[in-house]
């Protein structure tokens, strides 16, 4: 996440990772290039000021994104709700299906054993 820079704020923005950009290979930043990134963070206590209301929302824009986020979280939770009592239906079915495969099973082979009977008789 890289905010937009304010003209009027010089705002630290870490460097990327990327090896083009460091000048390494190896694609690590030198060590020389961070720590003169972090002497030059901030320019003046009025810059921190300035970057520090930019990156606090409005009020209202606060209350419509909280608003927004409560509305997702209960939405996910009647969806997880929803999903468990899915997956508990479900499990009830193949409970009920495999009691029903054992039953038929154990009258197929009492079946078997009495055809085997009937044959050697």
């Amino acid at each position: 996440y890289r905010p937009m820079q304010h003209a009027s704020a010089s705002m630290y923005f870490p460097p990327s990772d990327d090896s083009r950009v460091s000048g390494n290979s190896d694609g690590r930043g030198g060590e020389s290039s961070s720590s003169n990134n972090k002497k030059r963070r901030f320019s003046s206590s009025s810059d921190r000021a300035d970057s520090a209301a930019m990156s606090r929302p409005a009020a209202s824009a606060m209350s419509s994104a909280s608003a927004r986020e409560e509305h997702r979280l209960e939405q996910n939770r009647i969806r997880a709700r929803e999903t468990r009592k899915r997956d508990k239906l479900k499990w009830k079915q193949m409970e009920q299906s495999i009691f029903d495969l054992k039953r038929e099973n154990e009258d197929l082979k009492t079946k078997n054993e009495f055809l085997v009977e009937e044959l050697k008789s």
